[in-house]
C-alpha cells in the first residue's frame, strides 16, 4: 500500500471515530424539545474529550472584559455564548456572579463557539452579527506574559461557528461569510463534511498564501480541532486580573 493510500486510510479511521464520538453524544444529550441547549452540551462534551488538557469548557455563559465594554456591546439578553473556552492556565480562576448570572472575564478566553443544529440563512446572518459585537472586545495588554508559540498563533480569542446539518445554499453562505469577514475565524457544518476559514487567520491566509475564503471539504472535526489549536497560544499564565483590578479602581474612583 502506498503512503497515500495509507494516510487516507487511517483519515478516515480518525474521522469515523470522530463522528463517532460525537454521535455518541448527541443521542445521550439530544432532546427535540430544546435542540439548542442540547448541540451546545453535546458540543461542549465532545471538545472536553479531545482538548481538556488545554481548556475548560462552558456554555451558555457571558462574558466581561476589563474596560466593561460588554455591558454597552451586548444587551443582557445578547451577552450569552453557546460554548466558551477558557484557558486552564486562567488566573484567577473566577468565574463573576452577579444575581443569577456568571460571567466570565474575557481575558481568560481561548475561544467562543456559537452552536446551531441547522445552518440557514437566518441562523448565519443573526450569528455572525453576534460575533461581529463580540469583535469589538479587546483583551488587556498584559493578558500573556510568556506563552508558548508557532508562526500562526493570534493573541485574541477565536469566534467559531459549528453546525450539524446545512439548509442553506454554498454561494449565499460564502456571501454571507466575505460580508462579515471580520467577525468569524472558522466554521464548520458536520454532515457536509465542510469546514470553512478566514483569510484573515494566518493558519489560512499565511499558511495557504491566499485572501480568499477557504472550503475544506473532508474530515471538519479534525481539520477545525487542528486549526484552533494551532491558531492558539499556550501560555504559561493567561493574566484575568486586569478585569478585577479595573472593578476596584471604578469602584473606589471618588474616596
Amino acid at each position: 500500500m502506498s503512503k497515500k493510500a495509507e494516510a487516507i486510510r487511517l483519515l478516515v479511521g480518525i474521522d469515523e471515530g470522530l463522528k463517532g464520538r460525537f454521535n455518541e453524544l448527541r443521542n445521550k444529550h439530544f432532546n427535540p424539545n430544546t435542540k439548542g441547549y442540547e448541540y451546545e452540551k453535546i458540543l461542549k462534551e465532545f471538545l472536553e474529550s479531545y482538548l481538556s488538557g488545554l481548556y475548560d469548557f462552558h456554555v451558555r455563559t457571558p462574558l466581561i472584559d476589563a474596560e466593561l465594554e460588554a455591558l454597552s456591546i451586548f444587551t443582557s439578553a445578547e451577552n450569552e455564548f453557546d460554548v466558551v473556552s477558557t484557558y486552564k492556565t486562567a488566573i484567577p480562576r473566577i468565574v463573576l456572579k452577579i444575581n443569577d448570572t456568571s460571567f466570565i472575564p474575557y481575558d481568560a478566553v481561548a475561544f467562543i463557539v456559537e452552536v446551531k443544529q441547522t445552518l440557514t440563512k437566518a441562523a448565519l446572518e443573526n450569528d455572525l452579527k453576534k460575533l461581529d459585537k463580540l469583535s469589538k472586545l479587546k483583551t488587556s495588554e498584559s493578558r500573556f506574559g510568556a506563552f508558548v508559540y508557532g508562526d500562526y498563533v493570534i493573541q485574541r480569542p477565536l469566534r467559531i461557528l459549528f453546525y450539524y446539518e446545512s439548509e442553506i445554499a454554498d454561494i449565499t453562505t460564502l456571501n454571507l461569510l466575505s460580508n462579515y469577514g471580520c467577525a468569524w475565524d472558522l466554521m464548520a457544518v458536520l454532515m457536509d463534511n465542510i469546514m470553512f476559514g478566514n483569510p484573515s487567520l494566518p493558519i489560512i491566509g499565511k499558511h495557504f498564501k491566499t485572501d480568499k475564503i477557504l472550503r475544506f471539504t473532508d474530515y471538519p472535526l479534525l481539520q477545525l480541532m487542528i486549526a484552533m489549536t494551532t491558531s492558539l497560544p499556550c501560555p504559561i499564565v493567561a493574566n484575568a486580573w486586569p478585569l478585577f483590578i479595573n472593578l476596584l479602581s471604578i469602584a473606589n474612583a471618588n474616596i
